[in-house]
């Protein structure tokens, strides 16, 4: 968005943590997503009202201030208050520290792609191409973000040592 990127150059709007990021953190862009990041002041609300946003479709967030403040927020922006923890592309998103049940996520993902594979019928050699080229990229994606709690390793490994070696949902009898 270079319009938005001239306009904190220019000081009509200033991005968050200005200590950080050179000028602030203004956007993020994602495909057909941006994600706004403004300090919090009523001149930055009034002149990111004419840059050409859908705000039917857009949500505010706010951190760090009240519910009133937050509701005015979005009042002044004809936005619809957002409620965080949130998702964004599929990652967990909060102010406060993530839980061990939404950091679970990337394990509950794995077993509901394995649910539609047809392991029964494939070799142990597909089955690693599988697992190296499928399985093993949705963990790494959420430790690109996040650091996982203790354990959370240790559950990857066993739901890709179970398809590996048993297939899915397979469970082996022991007497």
């Amino acid at each position: 968005m270079p319009s938005l990127r001239r306009a904190a150059e220019k000081g009509i709007v200033e991005g968050s943590v200005p200590n950080l990021v050179e000028g602030g953190l203004t956007h993020l862009q994602y495909a057909d997503d941006t994600v706004l990041f403004l300090k919090s002041s009523n001149e930055n609300i009034q002149n990111v009202k004419f840059l050409k946003i859908n705000y039917n479709k857009a949500e505010v967030f706010t951190v760090g201030l009240g519910k009133v403040v937050a509701m005015e927020v979005a009042d002044a922006l004809n936005c619809k208050p957002g409620k965080l923890p949130m998702k964004y592309l599929e990652i967990p998103t909060s102010d406060v520290k993530l839980t061990k049940l939404q950091l679970s996520e990337p394990r509950n993902k794995i077993e509901k792609r394995l649910e539609t594979w047809k392991c029964g019928q494939l070799s142990y050699g597909g089955r690693s191409i599988l697992i190296n080229s499928s399985l093993s990229s949705i963990p790494m994606y959420y430790i690109g973000f996040y650091w996982l709690y203790e354990g959370n390793h240790q559950k990857f490994d066993s739901v890709r040592g179970r398809f590996f070696w048993e297939g899915w949902q397979k469970r082996r009898n022991i007497i």
